[in-house]
């Protein structure tokens, strides 16, 4: 199916923030990916304390802090940011 790209004016205060939310979005999406990427690297369960060291996270945090970036990562993703990037990125 393809995709519609709407175009978006430039006349008004709120299309600056409409921009500027689609910008945060795929900034913090990207973010995401590329923190999870490294935890990924870093952790292996049960142990995660190279992960803890790298981040600075207090012994013991690094499997909830994992978790955390791992899930907010999916729900970025459920989001289907590249859709949104699509079409008003």
């Amino acid at each position: 199916m393809a995709t519609t790209y709407i175009v978006i004016g430039t006349e008004t205060r709120l299309v600056g923030e409409l921009r500027q939310a689609i910008r945060n979005l795929v900034q913090t999406w990207q973010q995401f990916d590329h923190l999870k990427d490294i935890m990924d690297a870093q952790a292996t369960a049960p142990d995660f304390s190279l992960m803890e060291s790298l981040f600075g996270l207090p012994a013991g945090k690094g499997e909830t802090v994992y978790n955390l970036v791992a899930g907010t990562r999916q729900k970025l993703n459920a989001a289907d940011v590249k859709a949104i990037m699509a079409q008003l990125g």
